[in-house]
């Protein structure tokens, strides 16, 4: 079972390859199949002279998901005479099909995509190579990345892989449900507090049938989606996760649990698991059927939210608390494969994938943003092809939250969520039990458990 799979209702699944799925367990390489590191490092097979090399990457497929990289191909190739490069296609769930792949005995992958929380898997069965020697001696590396998306690839000083690009979380507004409320659409500076006070007037359950929610978070599982967590406790300076270590008491954290209270159990101005089950349908169909008034989404998803909605609509950044940082919307890296004869030329292939000619196909694709800073602020590349290019530059300046970032990397969060988290945020939103008391149970259980 892999962290976000509770949580994942049916739109999810579509999204299945920007979000955590889960597949079989990484079977480890034999030790001979791995060559020896510093020798593989070391070796220049940049200069191969007349030798042909064929350099593989695996890559996901699906229908309207495809993006076109034969320009960015065509381009290494006439750098490199004597590569070739061979894309490998997965048409199934590429999750659950990739250790697999990995550990194939032919054709494995040289370079392939990873979401991060199948990182710590691949990475304990020694499927992933550690590229951070051949960054340090390497000229072509950015500097410039997105605050916090490098960091998702890392393990303590290894990095592993390498972020293709990043997706900020919005504020999805139905517009017609404030003016009908003669409620004011929020500005971009505003508060959480205020956000809560918001949904609370915009809430009307007077029509069972047809209820106005003044708020939906999408997940099945109450909350415990770490992309919620980060919203309604990171942005109030809270240190929720840090390290491996479980600080759900500290104060800023249960302040942050006390909002998610207010909202489920004060306010019901959210649908909660009970609401979900009389109506019969997800949170994010409610928001598209007009019954849900602001909605925190991925910038990704917004097609999908919005497709076919009756309503008019417009995105915010979300708001702040004492502090504001954006959570990650789960994002395809590129990791290199340990077995490669050439991992410098692997590498190489990976930044060509960081390229503003890749990077161009994927945001005209409308999958992501791209990862690079001097590339958020390329008109060409993004203010030519993406309507919010000023909204995703704000959210860019304060990208990623440390807690969340922890839980990714922790080998453990799946249980910790799944045993721990889950069942104490049910008490809290439900009204059985308070915000510290929820707090300091999830630090006890967390301590115990390990």
């Amino acid at each position: 079972m892999c962290v976000l799979r509770r949580s994942l209702s049916p739109f999810f699944v579509v999204l299945a390859l920007l979000l955590a799925a889960c597949g079989g367990e990484p079977t480890p390489l034999p030790e001979d199949a791995v060559p020896d590191a510093a020798s593989a490092i070391a070796k220049p097979n940049s200069a191969l002279g007349s030798e042909r090399v064929t350099l593989r990457m695996l890559t996901w497929t699906q229908r309207g998901l495809d993006i076109d990289y034969s320009k960015t191909i065509a381009a290494f190739e006439a750098a490199h005479p004597n590569v070739t490069v061979e894309i490998q296609k997965e048409n199934g769930n590429y999750d659950s099909s990739l250790p697999g792949r990995l550990s194939a005995k032919d054709k494995r992958p040289d370079v392939f995509h990873v979401n991060p929380y199948m990182l710590n898997a691949l990475i304990a069965a020694g499927q992933v190579l550690d590229v951070a020697p051949l960054l340090r001696m390497s000229d072509s590396m950015p500097k410039d990345w997105v605050p916090g998306l490098l960091e998702i690839g890392k393990r303590g000083e290894a990095q592993y892989a390498i972020p293709l690009g990043w997706n900020p979380y919005y504020m999805l507004i139905n517009t017609d449900i404030f003016e009908k409320s003669k409620q004011s659409l929020p500005e971009s500076d505003w508060t959480i507090d205020q956000f809560i006070e918001m949904a609370a007037r915009l809430t009307d359950r007077s029509d069972a049938a047809r209820p106005i929610f003044g708020v939906g978070f999408e997940t099945n599982a109450f909350g415990s989606d770490a992309s919620v967590m980060s919203f309604l406790m990171s942005n109030e300076g809270a240190r929720w996760f840090r390290e491996g270590k479980s600080n759900f008491s500290d104060t800023a954290a249960v302040l942050g649990l006390q909002h998610m209270q207010d909202i489920y159990a004060r306010d019901r101005s959210a649908p909660s698991r009970e609401d979900l089950t009389k109506l019969g349908v997800p949170t994010w169909l409610l928001w598209n059927r007009g019954m849900v008034a602001m909605m925190p989404v991925a910038r990704a998803a917004l097609p999908f939210f919005t497709r076919g909605a009756k309503h008019k609509w417009k995105v915010l950044e979300l708001p702040r608390g004492r502090t504001r940082v954006n959570p990650y919307f789960v994002p395809h890296m590129l990791a290199v494969h340990p077995t490669t004869q050439h991992p410098d030329l692997a590498l190489e292939l990976v930044y060509a994938m960081l390229s503003t000619e890749a990077q161009l196909a994927a945001v005209k694709a409308g999958l992501r943003l791209p990862p690079l800073m001097s590339q958020m602020s390329d008109p060409a590349l993004v203010d030519a092809n993406v309507a919010d290019a000023d909204l995703a530059r704000a959210t860019a300046a304060y990208h990623g939250d440390p807690s969340q970032l922890d839980l990714m990397q922790s080998s453990s969060a799946e249980t910790l969520i799944g045993e721990i988290i889950d069942p104490q945020l049910r008490l809290l939103f439900s009204g059985a039990q308070s915000a510290e008391v929820t707090g300091r149970k999830i630090d006890e259980l967390v301590t115990q458990k390990k």
